[in-house]
């Protein structure tokens, strides 16, 4: 069979959540024998590593027999299968969380790093919440409008979201599906890395934060330097984004001792080093990094904030998972497991075995089985 992923970013495995998992389910579909391509289409154009391509001749050359779009959108894809080619299956996968109530009343309180002007706005954004939800609301329907009517499956990260996509999107229930994501790295490391495990906790992550929110990770990590038990911890941030500047002049106002801002890296070495790996997301579609950490035996701890957390941890098991904006918490379950060295080496543990449930080998036939069904059924 032969697949076409679409997404409106170049193909780089290491740019991003969904770059990485696209670059994952490609290489075992073709493990399996199967035929895949990837083009980036812009809205306007259509990318095959940075050469424009036509978007007819491809399809008739290639002869494409699903194609999955990585975003809803109207894009060249998008309005090439609606107005020209009818008969493809076009499978449209949503890597976030819907456009809920809380989502946005979290969008709508995270304060701003661009001054007076950036709180103003959010001021205002919380007095006129509802008209805020409501735009809200309105552009995530627009995104689906050009695409819905064209769209052969809805594919979501977790069953968990399933009854809002049922609700937002007037969809019957065997039009959504679920598949989480693969992990990012081919291996799973050995017990043994254990032993070398160092007195450091990671974040990895764009450096954006109306979802990321990194500036709260600075402020337990403000809570966690202020107690002795942490001496000789450190933290290391690794990624780059909008707000990657005004977070180190936090971490500097903050008067941090021992953060490190390292940009953007090859996050395996430092997730092999680390003990600890931090999340702070208001949001998330899955959290990609709660798995790559799991992988190498790094406990994650995040904001229980979206549904799809709880797939990937248990709470106290395989990780934490702390009630949103609950700082002190986060901090306390921080400092709880660099005191207690026995709790980590066996949390570390379950990481290790939990996380095989995600291996690509297992992932792989749940898309087979996807794109063949919708192959078959169109």
């Amino acid at each position: 069979m032969k697949v076409l992923f679409v997404f409106n970013k170049p193909f780089d495995p290491f740019a991003g959540g969904v770059e990485r998992v696209t670059a994952s389910v490609m290489r075992g579909l073709a493990e399996e024998g199967w035929e895949t391509f990837y083009l980036q289409d812009t809205g306007t154009e259509l990318l095959e590593n940075g050469t424009p391509v036509d978007v007819q001749k491809f399809f008739e050359e290639h002869a494409i027999d699903v194609v999955v779009q990585q975003l809803a959108y109207n894009g060249v894809v998008a309005r090439y299968l609606s107005q020209k080619n009818k008969q493809i299956p076009y499978v449209v996968a949503w890597h976030t969380a819907p456009p809920t109530w809380i989502k946005s009343w979290r969008v709508a309180a995270t304060p701003s790093f661009k001054g007076f002007g950036g709180e103003a706005k959010r001021l205002l954004r919380l007095a006129f919440f509802p008209l805020f939800y409501y735009k809200e609301i309105k552009r995530f329907l627009m995104r689906w409008e050009g695409v819905l009517p064209r769209t052969s499956r809805v594919l979501l990260l977790s069953n968990a979201f399933a009854p809002d996509f049922q609700k937002l999107l007037h969809l019957p229930a065997d039009k959504i599906c679920a598949i989480p994501n693969p992990l990012s790295f081919s291996e799973i490391a050995s017990p043994e890395i254990l032993d070398h495990k160092e007195k450091e906790v990671v974040i990895v992550s764009r450096m954006v934060d109306l979802c990321k929110r990194i500036s709260l990770a600075l402020k337990i990590w403000h809570l966690v330097e202020a107690d002795s038990a942490s001496d000789g911890w450190r933290l290391k941030i690794i990624g780059e984004g909008e707000d990657l500047q005004a977070y180190q002049k936090l971490a500097k106002k903050m008067n941090l001792q021992r953060v490190e801002f390292l940009g953007r890296q090859n996050p395996q070495p430092y997730y092999e080093k680390a003990s600890l790996a931090m999340m702070t997301s208001s949001f998330e579609g899955w959290g990609l990094t709660l798995t790559e950490s799991q992988q190498f035996g790094t406990i994650p701890l995040a904001f229980g904030s979206y549904a799809s957390a709880k797939d990937i941890i248990t709470d106290g098991e395989n990780g934490f998972l702390i009630p949103y904006g609950n700082l002190s918490l986060y901090a306390k379950r921080l400092l709880e497991l660099m005191q207690d060295s026995d709790k980590r080496i066996q949390m570390a543990k379950n990481c290790l075995d939990s996380v095989h449930r995600f291996e690509i080998q297992k992932i792989v036939p749940q898309w087979k089985a996807l794109l063949q069904d919708v192959a078959l059924k169109g």
